[in-house]
């Protein structure tokens, strides 16, 4: 009886597997798990409006003082890493889904923000942030005159 290591398809699945790994590093979103931190946690919706640039991201079971945001010119910056709850270092798992790796995530905002009147809350697991446009990037209208 011949097995699937003797008639090549083995080689053709282990072939396939190390080509699937290798075009996914080429492929792989911006933000990626690198296996010590997650870059593509939390998910985030990012929109604007005339004065304001706003970003929500969902973390469900965070707390304040697990959140970091950082504000650099057009650049926004979260960081955080939910912490143990008394107890758990002692639980035998049965299966452990909410991970607690630490993220960072960095999103590129389309303008420069006002990093001085940035505000953020955290309400129900969804942390929601406004950025005021820096004054240069908000429009300006400009009047008509008369030659």
């Amino acid at each position: 009886m011949n097995s699937t290591r003797d008639t090549g398809f083995f080689h053709l699945g282990r072939l396939r597997g190390e080509m699937d790994h290798f075009l996914s590093s080429f492929l792989a979103p911006v933000g990626r798990d690198n296996g010590d931190v997650s870059e593509s946690y939390p998910s985030l919706n990012v929109w604007e409006d005339e004065a304001n640039i706003y970003a929500e991201a969902e973390l469900p079971g965070f707390k304040l003082d697990e959140i970091e945001i950082y504000v650099v010119k057009n650049e926004l910056r979260l960081k955080g890493q939910r912490k143990e709850t008394p107890g758990e270092t002692k639980a035998i798992y049965h299966r452990r889904e909410r991970e607690l790796l630490p993220f960072a995530r960095t999103v590129h905002l389309p303008v420069d923000v006002d990093g001085e009147k940035v505000k953020a809350q955290l309400r129900d697991g969804l942390l929601t942030i406004t950025l005021p446009k820096a004054p240069e990037a908000r429009p300006r209208k400009v009047e008509l005159t008369k030659p």
